[in-house]
């Protein structure tokens, strides 16, 4: 079982299907130049059916924005961001979702289909039965590192209501793939800030919290709130047998349907309220926050076309047009090739050297006039009177305001001027979990000076082009103090918050349909105390070591607490009966 689970997740979410990844290192990405660069391989190896669904997908939604807001380019600005980052990306993340899902849900249908299923619940009964579930909840909630989404649609196989509420309410902390980069991020700034070499162990650890969190907080709901004694599981084991077609599809229909439905109108509705707080003043002031490397771009396009003794340089470096620099997107393949000139120049022999070095001084000397000339259209932006960047903005404010919550998990008052921006992220991943690195990247620009040369402008523009956030996120924590006042430890209770609270806007519109409206606020309820617990503790156990012991202690009093609670009830309950 263990084995099939495996290439379930790996045919769905792996991009390196088979780990032949080696085989590609040298290998161009397929449909380069095209919309659909990277859809089947890259030089990380072959994506997985999943990773090509849905790349297709999003890179078709990806462009349709594009169009969209190329029809809406001389609209103004807060027109086009209504309709392109709210209304647009609001839909398109409803349809993100969906090739994984139906995937996913394709797979362990079949495996439903033919009886296996059946048996896996049967022999997992015993172990979940303990914690006061069945065999059955195993699988929604293992589903969970894949997706959240698919994994609560899942836990309409259990047939007791209460074993449901407690399944859908623990999955979001089998943490999922959208929450890898808060990890990768955040675990890389810590092993460069601290010194501290082992990143793989924080995020095993972090995986490790996150099912320690789950056991936990089930074992505590079915001792309290939904205490009682456990369904009996009875179930047929039915005989091996091929799985129907017209079955599967009317049981992928069933799903993607309902998922469609109840997700649509939330998402829609959350993505629209998140944009509108992030793109205006308390003012009514629209954002139009300059991107240095949109700039950067923009001057070159009009170096181009104005500038002759520019475009002869850039012609110089181009081969006769070989290499697309004057074509659209040329100032990307201009870039790419510059920073693997200067790799292998650092990589290369000395007898080697001066070639490159040569090479490299003809790039060098397209760069240098470019990010001087772009560096000044900066200024003209960033200094005029009425622009107004994300800091300003009504999210700005709420973060400044909450942000005195986040003190007893380290990343709130305790920081300085800057440090409503972590629950600033924390809002903005509400949308999808990838946005709390890529809001770093953002806020890193509006949190800081203006800068004071071409040197400091070309590092942020470096800062707003980083895909992985690990530089983004070493800004951010420079400009909050978190260093010196949290230290590591609220950085690692940022991860475990992000980790167990508020899934994202998907998965919140899932368990919507999959729960009442009374369980549904409980549920979120839950998730954002839990959350808040977890990380607290984490920080303050790290932080000092000493409440480690007054931690354990509350946890041995807290459990015979309830046990004679409950002794007492019951006593209760038998005399008045």
């Amino acid at each position: 079982f263990l084995v099939i689970l495996f290439l379930l997740f790996h045919l769905t979410f792996s991009e390196n299907l088979f780990f032949l990844g080696g085989l590609f290192s040298d290998v161009s990405p397929s449909f380069e130049g095209t919309m659909f660069e990277g859809l089947f391989w890259t030089d990380a190896g072959i994506n997985s059916p999943g990773v090509i669904l849905q790349n297709f997908v999003i890179n078709t939604t990806d462009w349709l924005s594009e169009v969209v807001a190329g029809w809406l380019s001389s609209a103004p600005g807060w027109v086009s961001g209504l309709i392109v980052d709210g209304v647009l990306a609001g839909v398109f993340a409803v349809l993100s979702f969906v090739p994984q899902i139906l995937l996913l849900f394709l797979f362990f249908s079949i495996l439903e289909d033919t009886g296996y299923m059946a048996r896996i619940a049967f022999i997992l009964d015993r172990i979940f039965r303990k914690m006061g579930l069945s065999g059955r909840a195993f699988l929604p909630m293992i589903m969970g590192f894949g997706c959240s989404v698919p994994a609560m649609i899942n836990t309409r196989t259990l047939a007791d209501e209460e074993e449901r509420i407690a399944t859908v309410r623990v999955i979001p902390f089998f943490s999922c793939g959208a929450k890898l980069p808060i990890l990768t991020a955040i675990a890389g700034c810590i092993c460069e800030l601290f010194d501290f070499k082992y990143v793989d162990f924080i995020t095993y650890s972090m995986y490790c919290v996150g099912i320690l969190t789950a056991i936990v907080t089930i074992i505590l709901m079915k001792k309290t709130v939904m205490r009682g004694k456990s369904s009996p599981f009875i179930m047929e084991l039915p005989q091996y047998h091929m799985p129907q077609a017209k079955s599967l599809l009317i049981h992928l229909w069933d799903k993607l349907k309902g998922y469609v439905k109840k997700a649509f109108t939330i998402i829609l509705a959350s993505t629209i309220v998140i944009w509108f707080l992030q793109s205006f003043t308390w003012d009514w002031k629209y954002i139009e926050q300059a991107n240095p490397n949109d700039v950067v771009s923009e001057t070159y396009d009009t170096m181009l076309e104005e500038d002759v003794a520019f475009k002869a340089l850039v012609d110089i470096v181009d081969e006769d047009g070989e290499n697309g620099y004057t074509e659209e997107g040329g100032l990307d393949a201009l870039l790419e090739d510059a920073a693997a000139l200067e790799e292998e120049y650092e990589e290369a022999d000395d007898t080697d050297k001066p070639s490159i070095l040569a090479e490299l001084a003809k790039y060098n000397a397209v760069l240098v006039p470019l990010y001087s000339e772009s560096y000044n259209a900066y200024l003209d932006i960033v200094n005029d009177p009425d622009y107004k960047d994300t800091s300003d903005s009504i999210l700005a404010g709420l973060g400044k305001l909450i942000q005195p919550i986040f003190t007893p998990l380290g990343f709130g008052k305790n920081l300085n001027e800057n440090g409503w921006v972590f629950g600033v992220s924390a809002v903005t991943g509400l949308i999808a979990k990838e946005n709390v690195i890529a809001t770093f990247a953002v806020l890193a620009q509006c949190s800081e000076d203006v800068p004071a040369d071409v040197e400091e402008f070309m590092d942020l523009c470096t800062v707003a082009s980083d895909e992985e956030g690990v530089d983004a996120s070493i800004r951010m924590i420079n400009n909050t103090g978190i260093e010196d006042s949290g230290k590591w430890p609220a950085l690692i209770a940022f991860i475990v918050f992000n980790m167990t609270t508020i899934p994202c806007f998907a998965a919140m519109a899932t368990a919507r349909g999959e729960l009442s409206k009374k369980k549904f606020w409980g549920t979120v309820a839950f998730w954002l105390g839990t959350s808040y617990i977890a990380s607290m503790v984490v920080f303050v156990c790290l932080r000092w070591w000493w409440p480690i012991a007054l931690v354990a202690a509350l946890g041995v009093g807290t459990c015979f607490g309830i046990h004679y609670f409950n002794k007492y009830r019951d006593a209760k309950g038998v005399a008045n009966n």
